[in-house]
This record gives structure tokens, sequence and C-alpha cells, in this order.
């Protein structure tokens, strides 16, 4: 009788062995293999930058803007404590488009939506240089918003963020004025 139970458990145990080694060339290699961790993927934030129409200077419109190239943008993650431990900067395109990269950030430690922030530096165009609140791009930051995640890389979009004109024009409104009234006759 114990012979049998022995019999029976070596049995088990090499058709355990056979399926293992069976399913062992099944299964294709994983991308990853043994480089990055899953963790430390690129961080790529997004957005563009903008010229505000005169007629909107003071108002979070962005009406008739223009594309600003060659902007300067930051991107700054803070800790808990405030201090800054990564920061990058760049020029936008000719499009106004900006693109942030970091490779390597650590998403197990830090949440980008909740440290990180996207700051307007500089304008190079001559004529429109001041800064504004649109976004909250020039004070405070503005935050980050999640958009696509690809196997390697997690992109944020931001803003879009304004530069206003220094000087504007001060247009008059034409009003047209007449001795006649506008309508003669009434129904």
């Amino acid at each position: 009788m114990a012979l049998v139970k022995v019999g029976l458990l070596l049995a088990m145990a090499c058709l355990a062995w056979a399926t293992f080694v069976a399913g062992a060339g099944y299964y294709p290699q994983s991308d990853y293999g043994y480089g990055r961790p899953y963790y430390k993927r690129t961080l790529s934030v997004q957005g563009m930058v903008y010229c505000q129409n005169c007629l909107y200077v003071g108002t979070e419109s962005l009406t008739d803007a223009k594309p600003i190239k060659g902007a300067r943008v930051q991107l700054a993650c803070r800790d808990k404590q405030y201090q800054t431990f990564l920061y990058t900067t760049t020029r936008t395109d000719e499009n106004g488009v900006f693109d942030l990269t970091i490779p390597n950030f650590d998403f197990r430690v830090h949440d980008p939506m909740r440290t990180c922030r996207v700051f307007l530096l500089a304008s190079y165009m001559p004529e429109c240089k001041r800064t504004t609140s649109i976004n909250l791009g020039h004070y405070y930051g503005g935050r980050l918003q999640r958009e696509v995640v690809q196997s390697d890389t997690i992109i944020y979009s931001t803003g879009p963020f304004a530069f206003a004109p220094r000087k504007c024009r001060e247009y008059t409104p034409y009003y047209h004025l007449s001795d006649e009234p506008a309508v003669t006759s009434y129904p």
C-alpha cells in the first residue's frame, strides 16, 4: 500500500515537471526583460504657449491668439518640504508647442500631478513679453493632467499658457450718429 502511494506521488511529480518544461518555451520573452523597472518610466509634459490678442488682454480668453516660437518654459518638481528635487527647461517650437521630458522618473516615490508644475519663464517675441495669469503659468505654475500611458512613457498635458503684448492700441468703438431714428415705423 505504501509502495503504491509513493509510486503515485512520483508519477504526479514527473507529470508536473514535464508540464513545467513543456510550457517554458511556449510563452514569449517579456519586452522589459531585465532592463528598466516598471516604475522608472519617462515623464513627458506637453503644452502650448500663445501671444494673447490685444482685444482680450486682462481676460482668460485665447481667442485669435498666436503661437509663440522660442518661449521658455520650466518643469519644476518639489517634495513635501517644498524643496525642488527636479527641474528642466525647454523652448517652444514654431507652433508654440513644448515637450518637457524627464527620463527614469521614479513614479513609485513621486506623483507628478501633485509635485510638479510648469512655469512660464520668458518670451523671445519682442512685442509680446508680458506674462499673464492664464492657467497660473507665471505665478503658481500650471498643474499637470494625465493624458496617455505608453509602455515606457507617461505623457501629461498642461496649459495652454499665454504672454500679452506690452502695449496695445486703444480701439475706439464706432458709433453711427444720425439725426434720424433707426426705426421709422412700428407695426
